[in-house]
């Protein structure tokens, strides 16, 4: 019967120590089934993810980091450039627009977190990153209407 013979495969492949796809260290290569010689673009959102990627394993800590400060603000970067690019393309895509403007948002709250508490590496990775930082230094306004107290 069919249905026997593919166990007995799904078994067997299950049995033998091969290496899984999803965990093969190689790059993807993009190729169209007609012409497998053309290698193709990988789409933007791939990009996009290898270089969210690329930015936590770079700022973590330690091994299994994904929380610090330094992680998130390294990885809401990669994904605000992109998102900014997408805005330039897509002028009226509102909803974009606002998650953008949330992501910028919670990126500086951690970058005055930062700030408060490590100076060094506030500046380090405002450096690496290229984010300009002159609002974040200014002291901030108090009271109802934003008078200096």
């Amino acid at each position: 019967e069919p249905v026997d013979d593919f166990t007995e495969d799904l078994l067997d492949a299950l049995a033998a120590d091969e290496v899984p796809l999803s965990s093969m260290e190689t790059q993807a290569v993009f190729v169209k089934s007609e012409n497998p010689d053309e290698v193709l673009e990988p789409r933007v959102a791939y990009t996009n993810f290898q270089s969210v990627e690329e930015m936590r394993q770079k700022y973590r800590l330690h091994a299994s980091d994904t929380g610090s400060a330094q992680v998130q603000i390294a990885v809401l970067t990669a994904r605000i450039q992109y998102m900014t690019a997408h805005m330039q393309k897509n002028k009226k895509d509102y909803a974009s627009l606002r998650g953008l403007t949330a992501m910028v948002v919670r990126r500086r709250k951690l970058l005055e977190y930062l700030l408060r508490e490590d100076l060094d590496e506030f500046n380090r990775i405002t450096s690496e990153l290229n984010i300009r930082t002159n609002q974040l230094m200014k002291p901030k306004l108090q009271g109802a209407r934003g008078r200096r107290t």
